[in-house]
């Protein structure tokens, strides 16, 4: 295993250990607060995306965690976790499409490729 794996997989474990002392409204700040921080803009300007993927991912490997140590007492706190989900994604695919050759680009014959 990855030392980084190591250091995820106890990030997770110590994030379930604390969720679970956590109050409701202490647990939805504390949620609300993981969104805001895995919305942070990049310290890059130039960035094309404009968010941090890694914290992205980091953020929904937390939210799984929290889902999965608490089961449906985390489900109230689940939208949080898909409408970021759902605004990256958008932002993703967005870019990707720009990314993607152009519609109305002639596409060779197989002909015209081996010439």
């Amino acid at each position: 295993m990855a030392q980084i794996d190591v250091i995820e997989k106890e990030i997770e474990l110590s994030i379930q250990e604390y969720i679970v002392k956590l109050n409701e409204e202490q647990l939805g700040y504390t949620i609300n607060q993981l969104v805001k921080w895995a919305k942070k803009k990049p310290k890059n300007e130039d960035a094309d995306i404009p968010f941090n993927l890694h914290r992205q991912v980091v953020f929904n490997k937390v939210m799984i965690a929290i889902v999965g140590k608490l089961g449906e007492y985390a489900v109230p706190y689940i939208q949080n976790q898909f409408t970021n989900l759902e605004n990256v994604l958008k932002v993703l695919i967005s870019e990707f499409a720009k990314m993607s050759p152009q519609k109305n680009s002639k596409k060779r014959t197989r002909l015209e490729k081996t010439h």
